[in-house]
């Protein structure tokens, strides 16, 4: 009985160790199949990020071109609001002189025709005597 004992292990020992190195095999074939798949993998994935990398630049630039096109956008708003004050101001002045001037020839004019009737006057006042 210890011979058939003896062959059993013998047996599985040889199909266990048939098993493993079927078993390595594959395994030798698929650690290559990993290896080809990682170094395509790895061939695609550099051009990709390089173009990744000219992506990022190109909205760094974009994005620099923005930021001074709204400082631009920001001085020019800053200068049309002082033009506008200035306008105001320069409104308010015209008024101001315009009415002045108004009050000018108003004063003017009341002291003309008051110069004209004394003128007057005293002129019929004279010829009548």
């Amino acid at each position: 009985m210890d011979s058939i004992f003896q062959g059993i292990i013998a047996v599985s020992v040889l199909v266990t160790a048939s098993v493993f190195v079927c078993v390595m095999v594959e395994a030798r074939g698929t650690i290559k199949e990993l290896k080809k798949f990682l170094k395509n993998m790895d061939e695609s994935l550099v051009p990709a990020i390089e173009e990744l990398r000219r992506s990022l630049k190109s909205m760094r630039n974009i994005t620099d071109n923005i930021t001074s096109v709204t400082e631009d956008v920001k001085t020019i708003s800053f200068s049309l609001r002082e033009a506008s004050n200035d306008v105001i101001n320069l409104t308010k002045i015209v008024k101001g002189v315009a009415s002045s001037s108004f009050f000018c020839l108003s004063g003017f004019k009341a002291g003309m025709k008051a110069a004209t009737g004394i003128l007057l006057r005293d002129l019929f006042k004279k010829s009548v005597k």
